[in-house]
This record gives C-alpha cells, structure tokens and sequence, in this order.
C-alpha cells in the first residue's frame, strides 16, 4: 500500500508567514521573510537569491529589491534563521537585525533562567536569547523592524521579573537599588491583590 503524505498548513502572524510539516517527519519546512539590506539592482538580487538556495536546507527564496526583502522556505532541522542570516552577511549585505544586553532583576534560580529565556526565544523576531543568571541580564538577537526592543522587554516584564530602566550615567549600585524598590512594589500590588481575592472567600467559608 503506498504511503500518503498528510500536509498540515499552520498560518503564522508576523515574521513567519507558514510552517508546512509533514506528519511521518521527513519534511519541516518553515517560512521567513528577513529584511535585506544594501540591494542596488536585478545583480544583487540575483546574487543573494543563488547564496541562500546554496545554503544547506533552504528549497526556495525569493528576493524582492523595491521592499529590501527576501522570501525563503526552508527546512528547520537543518538550518534556523541565524544561519539564513549569516548566509545574507557573508554575501555582503545587512540582514537587519540588532543586539540588545538589558538587566533582569528577580530571577533567584536556573529555572527563572530557563523561563526567561524560553520566552524571549518564543517571540517571533528573535534570532536568540541568552539569560545570565550571575550577571542578572539577558542578550537577545532580533529581526529590526519586526520587533523592537520595548517588545522584548515587556515578554520578561510579563512573566513577573523587573527590567530596571538604564539611565545615562547612573552609578550601577543606585541602579540596582532603584530595580529592587520597584521588585518590592510589584510585588506588593500582587500581595494585596490577591488577599483582595482571598478575604471574600474566607467571610464565605464561615457562613
């Protein structure tokens, strides 16, 4: 009996426009639209389109000159979006994307790091995510113009943990102090939220 082959089609929003898998595992193939800059005419386009199908994994791309962007489908196992990127530099030409080092205050174990950085890798745009659990700061690659570095902030933000505002010239010590003050009000806020919850339950339970 010959095997059928079932495709799933899972639309994304975003940076990644499609994932198109094969369920007995033979295929994953992803697709990604990455900003491309310093393409000047049809030879740049040219030149970038036959560097990224020489990649190792990529089935198609397709180079746009009027929006700096190119289109590639590409097999996940064997390469991810770094690779894509790298592929693009080492063709001479800008892949758009940004480091950004900021502090992360509250994390008190490996797994708050785990957490942190499964996050910031979950979000559509990052490339990577390294959280340093000594220094007590995360380093993320991301796509500019996809996402910028507020977004990243509030991901971390939203799990619970403090992103002290950096200022110009502030000594690190008041800094540090400063992110801790505003830890203790934030947890503060969820304490009496949560009793807020509690005490109705309570004045119930003695009914």
């Amino acid at each position: 009996m010959n095997k059928q082959h079932i495709h799933k089609v899972i639309p994304l929003a975003g940076m990644l426009s499609g994932v198109e898998a094969v369920i007995d595992g033979k295929i994953e193939e992803r697709t990604i639209t990455l900003p491309v800059h310093g393409l000047t005419c049809a030879s740049c386009v040219s030149k970038v389109e036959k560097g990224l199908m020489a990649t190792q994994g990529v089935a198609s791309a397709k180079v746009n000159l009027a929006t700096e962007r190119a289109t590639i489908e590409y097999d996940e196992t064997k390469v991810q979006p770094a690779g894509l990127i790298k592929a693009i530099r080492d063709l001479g030409y800008d892949a758009g994307s940004e480091t950004l080092t900021f502090p992360v205050e509250g994390m008190s174990c490996a797994s708050c790091v785990n957490k942190v950085q499964k996050a910031l890798s979950g979000v559509e745009g990052v490339l990577s995510a390294t959280v340093n659990f000594a220094a007590e700061q995360a380093t993320v690659e991301f796509l500019s113009g996809i996402l910028n570095s507020n977004q990243i902030k509030e991901t971390v933000e939203n799990l619970g943990y403090v992103v002290p505002e950096i200022l110009e010239g502030e000594d690190p010590v008041e800094r540090e102090k400063r992110g801790r003050e505003q830890a203790l009000r934030t947890l503060r806020v969820k304490f009496f939220t949560g009793l807020s919850l509690v005490i109705p339950l309570l004045i119930l339970a003695q009914w």
